[in-house]
């Protein structure tokens, strides 16, 4: 009997110390596992706070790139407009305004000057030259003047550029006209030791007031008599950069009719690839 109350004693003692022993495992256990859970979050934590860290110095160092963009170009955009000023040195001749900017409507006014961008075979890119009209004369004006001019260019020029009127088409309504122009070329323009190729434009006539010129009548419309004709003034002419040249055209017109401008077309100055540039036309007035 004694026997049998000591050996139940001692499988009582044995399962409460086994009992005992679980729990002390479970606590250990549970210690364990909120240490490694906290040492995750720290971990999460800090790679968290790298990352926004990172975010935002790759932000700022955008934003301080953007800036150092914009300021280089805005020095590039400084540096050209004060290279093309530079290169625009007309010396005593005041230009009114950039022929760009002119219209059929609204074109640079008789005898005053605008730049207009043409070609320069010494660099093979485009730099503004001043262009202004001076005087325009039909043969109802002064014959006389017409006819000088035209027997001027016949001394001087090749046998290509004779003009013979007897062959000349002109309408029975229509006459002989002579434009003079003036061209400035700055000195910065770039030459050669020979100096530059002549910097006359080609100009044409514009009807201000439609398609076409209207006949005297006004009961037909001529489409030809938009092309003009230079006439030599001189043998054999040099040109150098900062001088101003004086030029003549002719061309034929309706008698009366003064709805006219010349046109004429360019490049903006420092254009080098005409695909990436834009070709404008600029307008003069007649009178």
């Amino acid at each position: 009997m004694k026997i049998s109350k000591a050996i139940a004693f001692l499988a009582a003692f044995t399962c409460f110390a086994s009992m005992f022993t679980a729990c002390g495992n479970t606590d250990n256990s549970s210690v364990a596992d909120s240490e490694a859970t906290e040492s995750q979050t720290e971990e999460m934590t800090e790679a968290e706070t790298e990352a926004e860290t990172e975010e935002a110095t790759e932000e700022e160092t955008e934003a301080e790139t953007s800036e150092e963009s914009e300021e280089e170009t805005s020095d590039e955009s400084a540096d050209s407009k004060a290279s093309s000023s530079e290169e625009d040195d007309f010396g005593d001749v005041t230009i009114s305004m950039d022929g760009s900017e002119s219209t059929e409507e609204a074109p640079v006014k008789f005898n005053e000057w605008a730049t207009i961008g043409t070609y320069s075979p010494t660099d093979s890119a485009y730099h503004n030259i001043a262009v202004r009209i001076t005087k325009v004369t039909t043969a109802s004006d002064d014959q006389k003047y017409v006819d000088d001019a035209i027997a001027l260019n016949n001394e001087y020029s090749s046998d290509f550029g004779q003009i013979d009127v007897s062959k000349l088409k002109v309408p029975a309504d229509c006459e002989l006209c002579i434009v003079d122009y003036e061209v400035a070329v700055p000195a910065n323009f770039p030459t050669n030791d020979w100096g530059i190729v002549a910097p006359n434009p080609s100009l044409s006539i514009e009807n201000t007031d439609g398609a076409g010129f209207p006949s005297a009548d006004g009961a037909s419309t001529y489409i030809g008599l938009s092309s003009t004709t230079g006439l030599t003034t001189e043998e054999d002419p040099s040109y150098q950069v900062g001088n101003t040249y004086a030029f003549r055209a002719l061309y034929i017109m309706v008698k009366g009719y003064d709805k006219i401008a010349f046109k004429t077309s360019g490049y903006p100055a420092g254009t080098t690839d005409l695909d990436d540039a834009e070709r404008y036309d600029a307008y003069f007035a007649a009178k």
